[in-house]
Protein backbone atom coordinates (compact mmCIF):
# COMPACT_ATOMS: atom_id res chain seq x y z
CA UNK A 1 0.00 0.00 0.00
CA UNK A 2 1.08 3.47 -0.11
CA UNK A 3 0.12 5.01 2.49
CA UNK A 4 -0.42 8.84 2.12
CA UNK A 5 -0.34 8.87 -1.62
CA UNK A 6 -3.64 9.65 -3.43
CA UNK A 7 -6.65 7.93 -2.11
CA UNK A 8 -5.21 5.04 -0.09
CA UNK A 9 -8.15 4.41 2.32
CA UNK A 10 -11.51 2.71 1.09
CA UNK A 11 -14.08 4.61 1.35
CA UNK A 12 -11.32 7.47 0.69
CA UNK A 13 -10.53 10.21 3.38
CA UNK A 14 -9.48 13.35 3.71
CA UNK A 15 -6.34 14.42 6.37
CA UNK A 16 -6.50 17.30 8.18
CA UNK A 17 -9.16 15.67 10.66
CA UNK A 18 -10.27 17.11 14.20
CA UNK A 19 -8.71 14.65 16.22
CA UNK A 20 -4.88 14.05 14.47
CA UNK A 21 -4.69 17.08 12.35
CA UNK A 22 -2.28 15.28 9.95
CA UNK A 23 -1.67 16.98 6.96
CA UNK A 24 -1.03 12.80 5.60
CA UNK A 25 -3.02 11.00 7.24
CA UNK A 26 -6.77 10.69 8.04
CA UNK A 27 -8.54 10.10 11.07
CA UNK A 28 -10.12 7.10 9.58
CA UNK A 29 -6.51 5.66 9.73
CA UNK A 30 -6.11 6.13 13.44
CA UNK A 31 -7.07 3.69 16.14
CA UNK A 32 -11.14 4.22 16.70
CA UNK A 33 -10.89 3.70 20.36
CA UNK A 34 -12.23 6.65 21.81
CA UNK A 35 -9.26 7.35 24.52
CA UNK A 36 -6.65 7.27 21.45
CA UNK A 37 -8.59 10.50 20.47
CA UNK A 38 -8.15 12.23 23.58
CA UNK A 39 -4.72 11.27 24.50
CA UNK A 40 -3.84 12.73 20.72
CA UNK A 41 -5.80 15.97 21.80
CA UNK A 42 -3.77 16.01 25.12
CA UNK A 43 -0.42 15.56 23.93
CA UNK A 44 -1.11 18.53 21.19
CA UNK A 45 -2.03 20.38 24.44
CA UNK A 46 1.11 20.16 26.02
CA UNK A 47 3.43 19.97 23.26
CA UNK A 48 1.45 23.58 21.71
CA UNK A 49 2.35 21.54 18.45
CA UNK A 50 1.95 18.90 16.43
CA UNK A 51 4.00 16.16 16.93
CA UNK A 52 6.74 16.56 14.36
CA UNK A 53 8.44 13.55 12.96
CA UNK A 54 10.48 13.71 9.90
CA UNK A 55 12.80 10.99 8.42
CA UNK A 56 13.30 10.40 4.84
CA UNK A 57 13.85 7.29 3.03
CA UNK A 58 17.20 7.51 2.40
CA UNK A 59 19.70 9.20 4.30
CA UNK A 60 22.86 9.84 2.70
CA UNK A 61 25.76 12.66 2.85
CA UNK A 62 23.73 14.84 0.97
CA UNK A 63 20.62 14.71 2.93
CA UNK A 64 19.69 17.93 4.38
CA UNK A 65 19.67 18.05 8.44
CA UNK A 66 17.12 18.87 9.46
CA UNK A 67 14.90 17.30 6.80
CA UNK A 68 12.84 19.82 4.71
CA UNK A 69 10.20 19.23 2.66
CA UNK A 70 7.98 21.46 0.60
CA UNK A 71 4.47 19.99 1.65
CA UNK A 72 5.86 20.31 5.33
CA UNK A 73 5.83 23.61 7.60
CA UNK A 74 8.95 24.20 8.68
CA UNK A 75 9.24 23.51 12.29
CA UNK A 76 8.91 26.71 14.88
CA UNK A 77 12.39 27.00 16.87
CA UNK A 78 10.89 26.27 20.46
CA UNK A 79 9.14 22.93 18.71
CA UNK A 80 12.57 21.90 18.11
CA UNK A 81 13.70 22.41 21.63
CA UNK A 82 10.76 20.15 22.63
CA UNK A 83 11.78 17.18 20.61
Amino acid sequence: PMLGVADFTFPPAKPNGPIGQSIFIPDECINPHPRFGTMVKAIRQRRACKVDIRVPKFQDEKTPRPVQSPRVPAVPQNAQQAN
